[in-house]
């Protein structure tokens, strides 16, 4: 791979052709940081050609290259601009995953639904887009809403009709925004679950009451189980 110089810390990162798994993370955080466009894709697809799993690459490999970009700026050794256009070159490789499902799949009109949000002040992206990722791989139908300002709620419920609402947390400066947001959806539909999940979990014990919410929990398949999500389609899915 071609390599930036801030990418010369990743050393480790040269990928075996015959042992894809190893060195995957460093492998994908070099493609991130790149010079050419090309390489994390290109990465990607060595990887599911030799056989590495589709939830493998999403959910461990690509996650925790981003992780890893992440711990680099924090420790001063790339900057926010890496970090920035790097997860934005990683986030590229979830669309691409989620187009091998629809195309792997027929939609189906008795699909739960879900629509999930981050507020218009939480500083982040990746994780609602795994998070969503996840749930398409599963058979779920998911309206992702990032960056989403209070007052746009009923423009968004007037485009889907949503069985559950995800709500993600990164820092606790989002609190008053999502509060916001779970009156607008109450509004609009006083009886639909609500759930509230992320890294502000960690800090925030009471979270869900005090932006009332009706549970807290980051593990997706609670969440689905408190939504009653399972019990909405009887259609067996076997993951990619």
């Amino acid at each position: 791979m071609s390599r930036r110089p801030s990418a010369r810390l990743l050393q480790e990162g040269q990928v075996d052709p015959d042992k894809p798994e190893t060195g995957l993370v460093a492998g994908f955080c070099a493609a991130a940081l790149s010079s050419r466009v090309e390489d994390a894709a290109e990465l990607l697809h060595m990887a599911l050609a030799q056989g590495v799993g589709h939830a493998a690459l999403t959910d461990d490999f690509i996650a925790n290259a981003v992780r890893r970009l992440g711990a680099l700026w924090a420790e001063d050794q790339i900057s926010w601009t890496d970090v920035t256009i790097g997860t934005a070159r990683l986030q590229s490789l979830l669309r691409h995953m989620d187009k091998r499902i629809d195309a792997g799949r027929v939609k189906r009109p008795d699909a739960a639904r879900v629509l999930l949000i981050s507020g218009v002040d939480m500083a982040h992206t990746f994780g609602p887009m795994l998070l969503a990722h996840q749930m398409r791989r599963q058979g779920i139908s998911v309206a992702l809403s990032l960056e989403t300002a209070p007052g746009t709620v009923c423009e968004i419920f007037g485009k889907i009709a949503p069985d559950a609402v995800f709500l993600t947390a990164s820092h606790c400066d989002g609190v008053e925004t999502l509060a916001q947001l779970v009156k607008e959806v109450r509004v609009f539909n006083s009886g639909i679950p609500i759930v509230v999940g992320g890294p502000l979990l960690c800090t925030e014990t009471d979270i869900a009451h005090r932006i009332g919410a009706d549970y807290a929990t980051s593990d997706l398949e609670k969440a689905l189980t408190l939504c009653d999500l399972r019990n909405l389609t009887a259609r067996k899915f076997v993951n990619p």
